[in-house]
């Protein structure tokens, strides 16, 4: 039930706002007698009635006045009053939660932001950094090389040309050599010695790129073949392999044209056969025409040429039985016999 009530009240106001037309009205402080209605008008708002209790809004002339503390503070404002300037203040309310939590998204943006700038610093100096890296490596191993060339390049005259390639954890060595044109040097070589070498090497190498694994290979460039490959294990032993492609037609020339005059005034000629689990060399020699020059020899030379004969071959069949004979073509019999024990032990018996 709605009530009525007709009071005359008399207001003091500086100034007095109207729902219809929201307009703030100015003037010198003045006295009024006005008739009021109080009708018991209430508030809705998002559909909640709120009750205005003792600021209860009335109707002066048919015009509707309300609190207006109650209705801005209701609605989010904030509402002051400025007595000295006869000022009604109406402001958006601040939510101090709300502007919390919008200075920390501000912040966190600007550490994002941050974070992102130091990331591309990061990956901008991490490149940098690799790359100077790669050049320092580069150019270790070219100064290691060069090294490398200045203590390994030559073997009792037998020159070699080292390359390296590679990086930290696998370095690949090239040896090339000429044999064309060093082939009576390396001839003199053993395997012992050529093992050596390589091994010293290698133990420079690793002297620098401490964790490296050595994989290499000995190149003649004349004969376009490779001579021997060699790998290194966690351990740092070497492993060789010894390339054999036995040309024993080869073999027979280049030996023959060696050591066709090596004893003193007689002339020989060197016969190669088998293959590289067993090969058999014969030098012939016509006793009755060079009887007083093969008299005039001694055991030990016959021997020490049968035994770097012996030796030469054994530098291309490294696996090969070998025996050698000295055959007169004249009375067409052996006249002398080298071996070798599984020892190493030399064994010659001469028959003249």
């Amino acid at each position: 039930m709605i009530r009525s009530k007709r009071l005359f009240i008399a207001l003091v106001a500086t100034a007095i706002f109207s729902l219809s037309t929201a307009t703030a009205l100015y003037a010198s402080p003045v006295v009024k007698t006005i008739r009021a209605q109080f009708l018991g008008i209430r508030f809705s708002y998002n559909g909640k009635i709120v009750n205005p209790g003792a600021n209860e809004p009335f109707i002066v002339d048919q015009t509707t006045y309300v609190p207006i503390r109650m209705v801005g503070e209701l609605v989010g404002k904030n509402v002051q009053w400025n007595g000295e300037n006869k000022l009604i203040l109406i402001n958006d309310t601040v939510d101090q939660s709300v502007v919390q939590k919008d200075l920390e998204i501000i912040q966190l943006k600007s550490e994002i932001e941050l974070l992102k700038k130091q990331l591309e610093q990061a990956k901008t100096g991490t490149k940098t950094e690799d790359k100077k890296d790669d050049k320092k490596d580069d150019k270790s191993l070219k100064e290691l090389e060069k090294d490398i060339n200045d203590d390994y390049g030559k073997l009792k005259n037998v020159v070699f040309e080292i390359t390296l390639r590679g990086d930290e954890r696998e370095i690949e060595v090239e040896i090339e050599t000429d044999l064309y044109r060093y082939q009576k040097y390396w001839d003199k070589l053993d395997e012992k010695d050529l093992e050596k070498h390589i091994k010293e090497l290698c133990e420079d190498i690793w002297e620098v790129y401490d964790k490296a694994k050595i994989t290499g290979d000995l190149y003649d460039v004349d004969e376009r073949e490779y001579l021997l490959e060699f790998t290194s294990d966690s351990r740092r032993r070497l492993a060789f392999d010894y390339v054999n492609k036995l040309d024993v037609s080869k073999l027979e020339y280049d030996l023959d044209k060696k050591y066709d005059t090596y004893l003193p005034n007689i002339f020989t000629v060197l016969e190669i056969n088998g293959d590289e689990k067993a090969l058999e060399f014969r030098i012939h020699v016509d006793y009755d025409y060079f009887e007083s020059e093969w008299y005039a020899l001694s055991d030990p030379q016959v021997e020490a040429m049968m035994s770097k004969i012996y030796d030469d071959i054994r530098k291309s069949a490294p696996d090969a039985r070998i025996e050698g004979y000295i055959y007169d073509t004249s009375s067409r019999s052996v006249i002398a016999k080298y071996r070798r024990t599984d020892r190493g032990n030399a064994v010659f018996q001469a028959y003249y």
